[in-house]
């Protein structure tokens, strides 16, 4: 087990934590919320990495990731804001502790797809060179996504998560489809 694998089941395990506590409503937002920004920053984050054209030229791949990263972190934190300031109370007064429980069922889902997420953007952002860009670190990464226990797990879920998805993405983006390899 790699520390990429360990630091993986803790994001797991973190998401299903807050979903035991947010309940049902707030978790079904969330897994829309996640949906959609997978669907408008799959399509839109090659133009973010052209906005980063100094890694760009030595490190195309390391751009896309990092393109991909912020702008998905940007919008998922809006949308939630959003939400949260939209819809303030999403408790199931009489579903009691069966809200919690179908929560933690819904963020399930949510922290496969955190994780998921994760664990392709680590391996497609390392898979080709940085030039001279921390290249300890490339191989390192490189290294803890090759040997990743989970990554045959979660491939097997991505591939159905991305499916979902095929009326955006007539071909796979390349940064997506790469825990599918």
């Amino acid at each position: 087990m790699t520390g990429l694998d360990i630091f993986l089941i803790l994001i797991f395990a973190v998401v299903c934590i807050a979903a035991l506590v947010q309940g049902l409503i707030r978790q079904l937002m969330s897994l829309a919320v996640l949906f959609i920004v997978t669907a408008v920053v799959g399509n839109v984050y090659p133009y973010g990495a052209l906005a980063l054209a100094w890694v760009q030229e030595r490190a195309p791949t390391l751009a896309d990731g990092i393109a991909f990263f912020v702008m998905f972190l940007f919008f998922t934190i809006a949308l939630e804001v959003l939400l949260r300031r939209s819809f303030p109370v999403t408790r199931l007064p009489k579903l009691k502790a069966l809200d919690n429980i179908l929560g933690f069922l819904v963020g399930l889902l949510n922290g496969l797809i955190i994780v998921s997420l994760l664990l392709t953007l680590v391996g497609y952002s390392a898979h080709r060179s940085w030039g001279e860009i921390a290249p300890r670190a490339r191989r390192a990464l490189i290294r803890a996504y090759r040997d990743a226990m989970l990554r045959p797990y979660l491939a097997t879920f991505w591939e159905g998560y991305l499916t979902a998805h095929t009326l955006w993405f007539p071909r796979t983006p390349p940064l997506l489809g790469y825990l599918l390899r």
